[in-house]
Order: structure tokens, then C-alpha cells, then sequence
């Protein structure tokens, strides 16, 4: 568990790194308000395109494949957890393990930030196709 823990805490470290370097570029992309003519918005239309696949969508996949790599463990313990709390009460916290919560603490942060760069990769994907039209 403790391996688990530190790798998948460096993968979030680095996630965490390209998502704070990134992540002003992605908004000036997102909040990017094209030309009247399809003509006069290539410039536009490259710099939101660039952005989607070069740094929102990569991010995306990035914090998903972490998900679904953390999530089996996180499942097993929090149905741990769950079985420990019904059978013992609060009995349960004198097992309490540091490692097994803080691999729960990264596991909801890496969900929680699945969530958002999909979401910001959805905004930029619209509004990159709303300049093609």
C-alpha cells in the first residue's frame, strides 16, 4: 500500500504541475471570443484547437486514467471501512491507518479533478467547434 500511495501521489504531483502551468492558457481558450467570419477566425479557431489537444485533453485523460487506476483500492477500502464501522462502532478507529486515509484523500482529489478537467476539455472542445461553423 505504501508504494501505491507514493506513486500515486507523484502521478498527482505531476498532474498537479502541468494542471497549474496549464490551466490559464486552457481558461484564455475557453473565454476566446471568435470573429463574425469564419474567414478572419483561423487564428482564433488554431490557438483553441492547439489548446484542446495539446494541453485540455491530455489532462483529461490524465487525471482519468489515474481514476481508474486508483479505484479498485479505493473501493476495497471504503468497503473496509465501512464493514469495520458496523461491526465495531467507534471501536473501529483504534485500527485507524494514516496511509490507507491519505490514499483516500488522493484518490477523491484525482475524482474531483477527473471531473473538472473533463469538464473544462468539454468547453473548450464547444467552443473549438462553434468556430468551425
Amino acid at each position: 500500500m505504501n508504494d501505491l500511495l507514493s506513486a500515486s501521489s507523484l502521478f498527482l504531483a505531476v498532474i498537479g504541475l502541468l494542471y497549474s502551468s496549464w490551466y490559464n492558457e486552457i481558461k484564455n481558450a475557453e473565454n476566446l471570443i471568435p470573429e463574425k467570419h469564419k474567414d478572419d477566425r483561423k487564428k482564433s479557431t488554431n490557438i483553441v484547437s492547439t489548446t484542446y489537444h495539446n494541453r485540455a485533453l491530455p489532462l483529461a485523460l490524465a487525471t482519468s486514467i489515474l481514476t481508474l487506476i486508483l479505484l479498485p483500492d479505493l473501493i476495497k477500502i471504503i468497503i473496509e471501512a465501512v464493514n469495520r464501522i458496523i461491526s465495531y462502532g467507534f471501536k473501529s478507529f483504534i485500527n485507524y491507518n494514516a496511509v490507507k486515509l491519505m490514499y483516500f484523500a488522493i484518490s477523491i482529489t484525482t475524482i474531483g479533478l477527473a471531473f473538472h478537467t473533463i469538464n473544462l476539455t468539454r468547453k473548450i472542445r464547444s467552443r473549438w467547434k462553434e468556430m468551425l461553423k
